[in-house]
């Protein structure tokens, strides 16, 4: 809902999702990216998802390398795109 988004970032939301983005584990960062892709409906939260989380959103892109690549799951990998 619109009141939920909104709230998220008054509540200072954003930045923990953001932090949470730097785990290893494939399936929280797959939420998480979820999660942001479902905030950034909001134009203000997509402003700032793209200024503080767009970096961390792209490290988590496959590389082309194999062995870095093999713990992200096409789950995030659609989840983050």
């Amino acid at each position: 809902s619109i009141d939920i988004r909104a709230a998220v970032r008054k509540e200072k939301g954003l930045p923990i999702l953001v932090e949470l983005l730097r785990m290893e584990v494939d399936r929280v960062v797959c939420a998480v990216a979820t999660a942001l892709r479902n905030l950034a409906i909001d134009q203000r939260n997509k402003e700032l998802i793209g200024k503080y989380a767009m970096r961390d959103l792209v490290q988590k892109l496959p590389s082309g390398n194999q062995q870095h690549d093999q713990g992200t799951s096409d789950d995030t990998i659609a989840a983050v795109l």
